[in-house]
């Protein structure tokens, strides 16, 4: 049986996302990163700069949607 302390660590480590990105969740924002030859591209999304992101990706689903109508 799971425990809640299993589940909690398992969402904190990094998962691999694709196209060569990691996500991981320090517990206040998502730090991305890309690995490169000669280091690590790093991006830590904020929570109000989470919100804005998940909006605008919103805003382009809608778009496509209504062009492919």
């Amino acid at each position: 049986m799971t425990t809640r302390e299993d589940n909690e660590a398992e969402a904190l480590r990094e998962v691999y996302l694709g196209d060569g990105l990691y996500c991981r969740f320090d517990g206040y924002q998502f730090v991305l990163r890309a690995p490169r030859e000669h280091g690590d591209d790093f991006v830590a999304l904020e929570p109000p700069v989470l919100k804005k992101f998940e909006a605008h990706v919103k805003r382009i689903h809608v778009l496509q949607a209504n062009s492919a109508a």
